[in-house]
């Protein structure tokens, strides 16, 4: 099951509900910012690894070779 946060909805809750918001808006900042470094890092990881290991055989030794740091490659 996947579930996430609707960060724009939690942060009008939070000004909303909440006079002492800033502390809590300032949490909410990091957490975004936190997720978008995140998933930077992680997009730049697939697209460097789509061009080198072989997708038509995901499963095949040299890929294995080199996940290990053991391929010639």
């Amino acid at each position: 099951m996947k579930k996430s946060w609707n960060l724009r909805e939690l942060r009008d809750e939070i000004r909303k509900k909440r006079t002492d918001n800033e502390e809590l808006l300032e949490i909410v900042r990091s957490i975004d910012r936190y997720t978008q470094i995140f998933l930077f890092h992680m997009e730049g990881a697939r697209d460097a690894m789509n061009e080198v290991v072989d997708s038509e055989n995901p499963s095949s030794k040299e890929n294995l070779n080199y996940v290990f740091g053991i391929s010639g490659r």
